[in-house]
């Protein structure tokens, strides 16, 4: 679980808000007021989250790893 892709904030806030969703679906008394409230804390949270739960992963591709039939593009951005 250390490889990419982590979870995004659009992910982190669509749990939430379905979770919220299901809640008062049960019968929780939410006022829209605080489901607004709610997800305005998980807009500052998330990617807060996100950045931390990004230092304990690493991508999937390399960006600088040579091709598999050994064939060098150069560097990202150099123009060829």
């Amino acid at each position: 679980m250390k490889r990419e892709p982590v979870i995004t904030v659009a992910s982190l806030t669509a749990v939430v808000s379905a979770v919220i969703t299901l809640a008062v679906s049960f019968g929780l008394d939410l006022s829209d007021d605080q489901r607004q409230a709610i997800l305005g804390v998980v807009a500052v949270v998330a990617p807060l989250v996100v950045m931390v739960a990004r230092r304990f992963v690493s991508p999937l591709i390399d960006a600088f790893a040579p091709l598999p039939g050994g064939e060098d593009l150069g560097t990202p951005g150099e123009k060829r």
